[in-house]
């Protein structure tokens, strides 16, 4: 199926779908234009979806799909995937639309892709530009939007090497999430991937990167993500990785920004135990921000690894729900007491507040990310709070590779952990593709760097 525009109905008392994959069957769908159209599904599904598949193993590649404008449980979804065969969905453009949602706080307006299938390896979701909702104006949607849901029991998916905005919504006491996972007993892993929470312009909302709302295990390597941008008001925050239950819980070589707005880099619930992390660079909003690197909900027993992980422009390192807040690295490691903490940074001005061995002075941090951040991330931290650097980067590198896309490290960044890109759970390159070796400095998402600053 190659080369069509294909559209359901634009306005039916009924869901609309404008193409069905059914009965075991393995079409290419190639090259296509398709928009779900404009239904109503009511309260028990979808007003309108662009692709729906519900059985077989089709490749769908190099087209662009848009959810819609239907209204229901949710409006408007781009990509519905429920299959017990192998679909293969890869290099595609991928809205949730414009849905309404039947109920404002409690269904979604639009979603990008749900998955309720397994996924792995050659039939990931990879090379994906998936947002939540279609971009209309500075608001977008009136509701929640969501760019991929993992949504089922015991899954395995992949989400690879994928661009995925949580999209934009307006009203209050209502979220953007980049990805959702509602995967008890299964295992979704995100593997080299640029997210971005969403943008909200209502009181009270909230922006997740990667939220898992109920657990599988969990790990998140390679990526960069940005928590997203919410209204200045009370209960409004944005955070980068939020987890509420997951029964293993791993990040690696991540660069997580807790975006703009009260809340945090690293958000993790009481019942979540045996937490790893370690080569991240964890950075925030600056001095007077509301936010901490690492929220736990419990003092003891959460954390099993936190080494050679950077803690940029933030006032609270590590919080816990009855503990002193840890101001610095060395406050941490009292405050995590038989956990391994080896290799730990904070980048802070030179002066008092950098006087202990684990600490990188720079004399731009902490301040707001506009000041602080492009002294870390040089030419790829962009005056719109980083977003198009995160898809975009610098546009030039200095070795004729081709443009880099997301946050990068110049060579004077004051952040490259010295023990080099040890390899950690089988990583072996960096999220632009170079080869971790112990004879170059890591940090987050991006080794490519040719100095190395000791701490």
């Amino acid at each position: 199926v190659d080369g069509f525009y294909i559209a359901g109905a634009m306005t039916s008392p009924a869901a609309t779908l404008a193409l069905e994959v059914l009965g075991g069957s393995s079409p290419l769908i190639t090259n296509d234009a398709i928009n779900g159209g404009g239904g109503n599904g009511g309260a028990s599904g979808a007003g309108s979806t662009g692709v729906g598949i519900l059985d077989g193993s089709p490749e769908v590649r190099s087209c662009a799909v848009t959810g819609g404008t239907g209204t229901g449980n949710p409006g408007s979804l781009g990509i519905g995937i429920v299959s017990a065969g192998s679909p293969y969905v890869h290099d595609l453009i991928v809205s949730g639309g414009t849905g309404t949602p039947l109920s404002l706080t409690a269904n979604d307006a639009a979603v990008g892709v749900v998955i309720g299938s397994s996924a792995t390896q050659a039939t990931a979701l990879r090379d994906l530009t998936v947002y939540g909702s279609d971009n209309v104006g500075t608001t977008g949607v009136v509701g929640s939007t969501v760019g991929i849901v993992v949504y089922g029991t015991s899954l395995t998916v992949d989400i690879e090497s994928s661009f995925v905005h949580g999209g934009k919504g307006s009203a209050g006491s209502t979220s953007s999430s980049a990805i959702v996972i509602q995967n008890p007993g299964g295992t979704t892993r995100v593997l080299g991937d640029r997210i971005y929470g969403g943008a909200r312009t209502g009181p009270s909302s909230q922006t997740y990167g990667v939220e898992a709302e109920q657990g599988g295990n969990l790990s998140v390597n390679n990526c960069e993500i940005h928590g997203g941008s919410v209204a200045t008001s009370t209960g409004a925050f944005s955070v980068g990785v939020g987890v509420q239950a997951a029964p293993s819980l791993t990040l690696t070589f991540d660069t997580i920004y807790s975006g703009q707005g009260p809340g945090g880099a690293i958000s993790i619930a009481s019942g979540v135990h045996g937490v790893v992390l370690t080569d991240d660079l964890l950075a925030g909003g600056g001095p007077g921000a509301a936010e901490v690197a690492i929220d736990m909900g419990s003092c003891s027993g959460q954390l099993a690894t936190l080494d050679h992980t950077a803690f940029v422009n933030f006032d609270d390192l590590y919080e816990c729900a009855s503990g002193t807040p840890a101001t610095t690295i060395t406050l941490m490691a009292v405050a995590l007491p038989g956990i391994s903490t080896a290799g730990d940074l904070e980048i802070q001005q030179i002066g008092a507040a950098c006087a202990n061995p684990t600490c990188v002075p720079d004399p731009s941090c902490p301040a707001s990310p506009a000041s602080c951040l492009p002294s870390v991330f040089g030419a790829s931290w962009t005056s719109d709070d980083g977003f198009t650097g995160l898809f975009d980067g610098a546009p030039l590198v200095s070795d004729a590779m081709p443009p880099l896309r997301g946050w990068t490290l110049p060579p004077n960044s004051p952040c490259a952990i010295a023990r080099g890109g040890t390899q950690v759970n089988g990583v072996n390159a960096d999220l632009f593709g170079q080869t971790r070796s112990s004879s170059k400095p890591t940090i987050g998402a991006d080794e490519y760097v040719p100095t190395v600053c000791a701490n």
